[in-house]
């Protein structure tokens, strides 16, 4: 209702690669990922993913916490 322009889409293969292709193919001003993912399961941590994705981004990429960790464990995009 709020974003009404707000595209989602799914794709195998390198998580980053397939993130940033994705993101390129659509567009986007904006990379979302969420934290409480087990990134881990597809060979990276969290850390490990927003970083290659900030670095080669060409939009925005930020971070979502899960409900249960707001507040006591925050990545910091910067490191």
């Amino acid at each position: 209702m709020f974003f009404t322009k707000c595209r989602s889409e799914f794709a195998l293969g390198s998580l980053p690669v397939e993130i940033l292709c994705a993101s390129r193919r659509l567009k986007t001003d904006l990379i979302v990922v969420p934290l409480s993912v087990d990134f881990v399961s597809q060979g990276w941590t969290t850390k490990q993913l927003l970083h290659e994705l900030v670095s080669k981004a060409n939009c925005s990429v930020l971070g979502i916490p899960s409900a249960q960790k707001q507040g006591v464990d925050r990545f910091n995009l910067a490191s």
